[in-house]
């Protein structure tokens, strides 16, 4: 006997608010706040429910930083697949649309791999061995020496053609991977938004919240740093745009694109829905500035998410959520091991994570 759509959605509902009761708490992250090293920090993390099974056999307190991101890294996707064997046809490919993004990501490490001729792809191996590639042939990928090689590699599958002529550009002109990068992204979410156009009601609406709030904070994030840092043209930047826009409107994108100057782009912001997300937009290039963005830009997100899996209706949408929250909460633990690892003080990585450890009091 089939189960009803309804019975699927409660099901999955049920475990993915089940598994959102073991997010860390602020006191967890007060605690690897005060962490000394890597080792102590991957020490504590080790008996963290959710977290003791990425050592495996390695002993935590000798793992080297990249080895132990990767891993965290790998978390949320792992943690998915368990939901594919529950969901009917339309929520698995929802599912697997979600989980092409890490596909995406080991495109673009193999690429960087390859502009630098180097990289740790042992550690990229171990990765792509536990949470198999779904439409690329990963050995073949793993093994690409030069451009050519990666396209080669991604022959037959959806991001052949997107990254066809990007790469062929950089490799003409000397660009950096930045538009390539930016089109796998696009051809991600895109084919994401795509997969849940078949349902409906609340169940759509509450995807949208989620996943159209992190469209447009990327697409206005996007444009600014291909405006400022890679000179991409107004034509070049509006051809990328994600197809999913929630609350901002595509003539807002437009206008950003072709903003000329740094000013008219603020004060474009500035009218915006998100304009206290991209408030501390630096008027200058400046790092610590940049990482201050992207943690207003993941707060935001962070909020919704929260806002989506309490919203009380079950569907594949409580999942997600679960899934962001998942994620978001690992980048997190990744900004304090890079400020342990830079030996910066522990009010510089406060500012700098999703929650506030000191006024929030409840966890995710």
């Amino acid at each position: 006997m089939s189960i009803s759509s309804f019975g699927i959605r409660a099901a999955i509902s049920v475990k993915a608010r089940t598994l959102s009761g073991t997010l860390m708490t602020n006191e967890l992250f007060r605690t690897l706040l005060a962490c000394a090293t890597v080792g102590e920090i991957a020490v504590c993390l080790s008996g963290v429910s959710g977290y003791g099974d990425v050592f495996g056999d390695a002993h935590p307190e000798t793992l080297h930083r990249s080895d132990l991101e990767a891993r965290l890294y790998l978390v949320p996707f792992a943690r998915m697949l368990p939901f594919l064997h529950y969901a009917d046809p339309v929520r698995r490919r929802i599912l697997l649309s979600w989980k092409a993004r890490f596909d995406g990501d080991v495109i673009k490490r193999v690429l960087r791999f390859v502009q630098a001729q180097g990289g740790e792809r042992e550690i990229l191996g171990r990765m792509v061995a536990k949470v198999p590639l779904t439409s690329v042939d990963g050995e073949r990928l793993l093994s690409a020496e030069s451009i050519e090689d990666v396209l080669a590699a991604l022959s037959g599958s959806p991001f052949h053609e997107v990254l066809k002529e990007p790469l062929r550009r950089m490799r003409r002109q000397g660009e950096t991977l930045f538009s390539a990068e930016m089109a796998i992204d696009t051809s991600v979410i895109d084919a994401l938004t795509a997969s849940f156009a078949p349902l409906g009601g609340e169940e759509k609406r509450q995807l949208l919240l989620l996943l159209g709030t992190r469209a447009d904070l990327l697409s206005m994030y996007w444009i600014y740093r291909a405006k400022r840092f890679f000179g991409l043209s107004p034509e070049e930047i509006i051809g990328r745009l994600l197809r999913l826009r929630y609350r901002a409107p595509f003539r807002l994108l437009s206008a950003l694109a072709r903003a000329e100057s740094p000013d008219s782009f603020r004060s474009l912001i500035e009218s915006s829905h998100y304009a206290s997300v991209f408030s501390t937009i630096p008027a200058k290039r400046n790092e610590i500035e940049e990482m201050a963005l992207e943690a207003s830009m993941y707060r935001l997100i962070r909020n919704t998410a929260c806002r989506v899996r309490d919203s009380g209706t079950p569907g594949i949408h409580v999942v997600l959520a679960w899934l962001v929250l998942l994620e978001i909460e690992i980048l997190d633990i990744i900004t304090i091991i890079e400020d342990v690892r830079y030996r910066l003080d522990r009010a510089s990585a406060r500012r700098f994570l999703s929650r506030d450890i000191e006024a929030e009091v409840n966890p995710a």
